[in-house]
């Protein structure tokens, strides 16, 4: 019984933070479905691709955007997306209190507890937009990090 329930809880926990494509248009490499850590999925020119949590948060890809989907150990219970290059739209609804959203690039991410924003990374440097709500930007070069709110952006 402790066995079954341990892996009833750490496949919710999977299922929890598994982005399911919903909506593609154009040219995406993948067909509609859930994407699992490790998966990857690319929109072409004049394409865009649409990603749906469990949990009602919204991620919306750009045309030519590369995105994949973090490993992450059983015991981090966040969500999150790298982003290899393009531009990401999010509507995050709010996050249970120590599991934010995590957006990366290869020079810096940004933890979201609820908002809507814009990442951005282009192959040289990566730009946060925040509409509504506010985000915490990390440079990966030094450990400060830099709030970032509503109306602005770094």
């Amino acid at each position: 019984m402790a066995i079954a329930s341990a892996v009833w809880h750490f496949l919710t926990i999977a299922n929890e933070r598994t982005p399911v494509l919903t909506r593609l248009s154009g040219s995406v490499n993948r067909p509609l479905g859930a994407l699992r850590a490790g998966d990857s999925l690319s929109t072409g020119a004049e394409s865009s691709a649409m990603l749906l949590y469990p949990d009602g948060t919204l991620v919306e890809l750009a045309a030519g955007t590369t995105i994949g989907v973090p490993l992450r150990s059983w015991h981090d219970r966040s969500k999150g997306l790298d982003l290899v290059v393009g531009r990401v739209t999010a509507e995050v609804v709010p996050q249970v209190a120590g599991s934010p959203m995590r957006l990366s690039s290869a020079d810096a991410g940004a933890e979201v507890v609820g908002t809507k924003l814009s990442f951005q990374y282009d192959g040289g440097r990566t730009r946060l937009e925040v509409m509504e709500g506010a985000v915490r930007f990390i440079p990966h070069a030094g450990n400060e990090h830099v709030l970032v709110k509503s109306g602005s952006f770094a």
